[in-house]
C-alpha cells in the first residue's frame, strides 16, 4: 500500500542530468495503469502530483495533510487494520502476490491457486472460517 500526502510529488527525473531512469521504469511500468505514463515521467523528468499518481495507480490514497498529522493517522489506521489480520495468511498472501506479478497470467493463476490451497490448510484459516460460519468475530493470536 502506498499513501501520499496531498503535496507529494513523484518523478523519474534522472534525464535532467543525462541519465534515463531505466531500472526504476521496469518496476513502475508494471504497477501503473499505463506504461506510457511511466515513459513520459522518465522522458520528461517532470514531477507529477499526488493526485495524478493516484489516477495512474502509483499510489493507493492521497491524504490531505495540513501539518495536523492526517497522513500519519491514516498510516496508523491502515496499519492497525492489517495488523489484526491472520499473520500467516498475510505473509503467504504478500509473498504470493508479489511473486505472481512477474508471471504470465496462466502461471500467476496456477501460483495463486497453490498459495490459496496452502493457506486454506492452515489451522488459523480453518478457525477463521469456522468463526465466520458461526457469525462470531475471530481474534488472531
Amino acid at each position: 500500500m502506498v499513501l501520499a500526502s496531498q503535496t507529494a510529488r513523484f518523478g523519474l527525473n534522472g534525464i535532467d542530468v543525462g541519465f534515463f531512469c531505466s531500472t526504476p521504469s521496469v518496476a513502475l511500468s508494471r504497477v501503473v495503469n499505463s506504461p506510457s505514463f511511466v515513459f513520459e515521467m522518465a522522458a520528461t523528468g517532470e514531477l507529477v502530483s499526488a493526485e495524478r499518481a493516484l489516477q495512474m495507480g502509483l499510489v493507493n490514497r492521497v491524504v490531505v495533510d495540513n501539518d495536523d498529522g492526517a497522513l500519519e493517522d491514516e498510516v496508523k489506521r491502515l496499519s492497525n487494520i492489517v495488523a489484526k489480520k491472520y499473520p500467516v495468511a498475510m505473509r503467504m498472501g504478500k509473498k504470493g502476490f508479489y511473486e505472481q506479478l512477474m508471471m504470465s497470467p496462466e502461471a500467476a493463476y496456477a501460483h495463486a491457486t497453490e498459495v490459496m490451497v496452502k493457506n486454506l490448510m492452515c489451522d488459523g484459516t480453518q478457525a477463521g472460517i469456522d468463526s465466520f460460519i458461526k457469525k462470531k468475530e475471530h481474534k488472531w493470536d
